[in-house]
């Protein structure tokens, strides 16, 4: 989980990249309260375990943004917050999560935008920086997306990418999930 090809790993978890319309950087202070309205809204969090406790993210998310690294190092979680460009208003996150997927350690890759982004491109747009991220500064060999399998816009965002179903798994929550998976272009 080291940093490759000489990138810091730090200053990615800080400051990942900067698309045509997107800013995608280490969630800050100012983006808490677009942090909890995202994971308590029921209709972004629908398939993904439906709306959070605002005091417990918040906490999550103010040690996140006290050290990135270290919390990396120690829960094996990296989020960023996605910035519209122009606006400059919280767009969602995305995340790289160390997950058990029937007792093998994957690393997941999650997208989580407000519905106004939804249906213009912008999961796609800031996922692909992510996924430059994990092949390219971790060195990661694959990447799976567990998706529910009634997420409909989810799985079209993971195959736009080039992932490919694999499988399907009974996750501990008792609901069965599809994982999709894309291998880094220097797999063999």
């Amino acid at each position: 989980m080291g940093a490759g090809k000489g990138r810091s790993v730090l200053g990615s978890l800080t400051n990942l990249a900067q698309t045509k319309r997107l800013i995608i950087r280490a969630p800050q202070v100012g983006d808490f309260q677009g942090i909890a309205a995202l994971w308590t809204d029921p209709e972004v969090t629908k398939y993904v375990g439906g709306p959070r406790e605002v005091s417990a993210l918040c906490d999550h998310f103010e040690q996140y943004a006290a050290d990135p690294e270290r919390f990396f190092a120690q829960e094996h979680e990296c989020w960023w917050s996605v910035i519209d460009l122009s606006s400059r208003a919280f767009a969602g996150l995305c995340a790289l999560i160390w997950k058990d997927v029937e007792g093998r350690t994957e690393t997941e890759l999650g997208y989580f935008l407000f519905r106004q982004f939804w249906g213009r491109g912008y999961a796609g747009e800031a996922v692909r920086a992510v996924i430059s991220y994990a092949f390219g500064g971790l060195g990661l060999p694959s990447l799976v997306a567990i998706i529910h399998p009634d997420n409909k816009a989810s799985r079209a965002v993971a195959k736009r990418l080039g992932m490919h179903l694999e499988q399907e798994v009974l996750r501990p929550d008792g609901v069965v999930r599809q994982v999709y998976r894309l291998y880094s272009p220097d797999h063999q």
